[in-house]
């Protein structure tokens, strides 16, 4: 996976109808073991983990192939895929990017290993990011949507039920 510092203009996946619905986008949390990166002991909000999981549901851009953790003992020589069960459903953490717009329209993309680096590396993304999802609704814009879904449109709607019932759960 590519490297790219926090708050540096996004430029990973240029063109597409992201790009263009969400031309100024910042990078967070695209972490390489050769460059450090901000941590913290603190367990994040239960909460705001709850809304990241929820734009992870909506996950964005899947390229071929997935990522695995560059950080995880054994990875990523052992092939195991990277991936998280909530409930009765799965979530690939290793394949795509999250999309999270704040309320005056500044986006922000990382990879869907964002909640992963943050729970199990102590990764700390910049408080810009934690307040764009606190006040964020997981979507990825109708124009996306549309273009996104349009071999499978009952997918969309799934993943749009499943990323509700995850804010629902946050309380």
């Amino acid at each position: 996976m590519a490297y790219f510092e926090d708050l540096t203009p996004y430029c990973y996946s240029v063109g597409g109808a992201i790009t263009k619905e969400f031309p100024g986008a910042l990078n967070i949390g695209w972490l390489d073991r050769e460059h450090p990166f901000s941590t913290s002991t603190e367990s994040p909000d239960s909460q705001l983990l709850r809304r990241l999981l929820a734009h992870t549901a909506l996950y964005v851009c899947m390229m071929r192939g997935y990522h695995r953790c560059h950080f995880c003992p054994g990875a990523p020589e052992d092939g195991a895929r990277l991936s998280l069960r909530i409930g009765d459903h799965e979530l690939s953490l290793d394949n795509g990017e999250v999309l999270v717009v704040g309320s005056d329209g500044q986006a922000f993309r990382a990879p869907v290993m964002l909640y992963h680096y943050i729970t199990e590396h102590h990764y700390r993304p910049p408080e810009i990011f934690w307040e764009a999802l606190r006040e964020s609704v997981p979507s990825v814009g109708e124009q996306v949507e549309a273009m996104a879904y349009t071999r499978d449109p009952s997918a969309r709607q799934e993943r749009l039920a499943w990323a509700e019932r995850l804010l629902q759960s946050v309380g």
